[in-house]
């Protein structure tokens, strides 16, 4: 399975200098708030994505006084080692695998496919539609090979239909903006009406593992237009997009729901529920990634011990044992739920300034 043999870090918000040896199962990692137990998993976020699931810019990642963040991974996939690095600085980055410039962050992505649930996480069941598209593009990202490309694409001629639209171009010019957006929407649309019953399964799984109690879950998948084609969409909504300045149909606006039959309105769900129904969603993804690829991604979890019961911690790393995931997991203090972890473990104390010491 991809698992992370070491990581270094340096210069990334409260981490001046981290250097890890996680383990190839759990590994956890305990201390007060405010020490850099979140920024570790950051650090995860930025190699395999080129970016922090905290929002913001290099600005606010490169720790005060630096002039640059770096971060460093040794991944064992398959039966090989690559070794990852990624620098930020105030303006750009260098992203290298093996030592070798990357030519761009999708390599470092694939190379290290890491699905973390956080804070914002929540917002799969309960927050706005980027947040559910974002999480079914990494996973079509990582099973479907001309997926990345194809939606580039559709972006490229979204943007130009958008500026268009925002001209004072003709219908005739906007027309073939129409036909773009079009031929590159439907495939992007074709790719994921292709995985969707694949998707439903492995998330329908998942969710029936973790919330149980609920009933029978569904999932539904929007592509985000209606119509017989994507083409005819565009057209009779040219007025409308014209008014607004932006184009209100297509693959951009696609969207997935997942209810349960106790309760099949989102609100429903408690604070700790939606979070397992999240951490379900992430699984089920996880699940689909490894019958692909024939390993799990690395998983990790900020906070896994709030919100949820002992019973429910055990179910989350129980369910996650049983994937085979190199999972990383923060929290405030140590639980007895951690006992459920058969395989490899390991806890490690952080500190201020980013100091970590392994305390099992």
């Amino acid at each position: 399975m991809p698992r992370l043999q070491s990581l270094t870090v340096r210069g990334l918000r409260v981490l001046d200098a981290l250097d890890l040896d996680p383990g190839p199962g759990l590994n956890v990692f305990i201390g007060e708030n405010g020490v850099g137990k979140t920024s570790i998993l950051e650090a995860l976020s930025l190699l395999s994505r080129g970016r922090s699931f905290r929002g913001g810019s290099a600005e606010v990642w490169i720790r005060h006084g630096a002039d640059r963040l770096q971060v460093g991974a040794s991944v064992e996939v398959g039966d090989r080692v690559h070794r990852l690095g990624l620098e930020r600085r105030r303006q750009g980055f260098v992203a290298r695998v093996d030592g070798e410039p990357a030519g761009g962050l999708a390599a470092l992505a694939r190379w290290c496919p890491v699905l973390i649930f956080e804070p914002e996480t929540h917002e799969l069941i309960s927050g706005a539609s980027e947040h559910r598209r974002s999480l079914l593009h990494w996973l079509m990202f990582h099973v479907e090979p001309v997926f990345g490309e194809r939606w580039k694409d559709y972006q490229r001629a979204l943007q130009q239909r958008n500026a268009a639209l925002r001209g004072e171009c003709s219908d005739a010019e906007l027309e073939g903006w129409d036909d773009a957006v079009a031929r590159s929407g439907e495939a992007v649309t074709a790719l994921e009406n292709a995985w969707s019953p694949q998707v439903r399964a492995a998330w329908l799984a998942a969710a029936e593992q973790l919330l149980p109690h609920l009933g029978a879950a569904e999932f539904v998948f929007d592509t985000g237009w209606e119509g017989p084609s994507l083409r005819q969409t565009l057209r009779q909504q040219r007025g409308r997009d014209r008014a607004l300045g932006y184009t209100t149909q297509g693959p951009q606006r696609s969207d997935w729901t997942l209810s349960f039959a106790r309760a099949a309105r989102r609100e429903a769900l408690s604070r700790g529920q939606q979070k397992l129904a999240c951490i379900g969603c992430l699984v089920g993804a996880a699940s689909l990634y490894a019958a692909h690829h024939g390993e799990p991604p690395i998983f990790a979890i900020d906070d896994l011990f709030s919100e949820l019961d002992q019973q429910h911690q055990r179910r989350v790393l129980d369910c996650l044992q049983t994937a085979g995931v190199q999972l990383w997991v923060t929290g405030v203090e140590r639980t007895p739920a951690l006992s459920s972890w058969t395989a490899d473990r390991r806890v490690f104390h952080v500190e201020h300034g980013g100091r970590v010491t392994q305390l099992i």
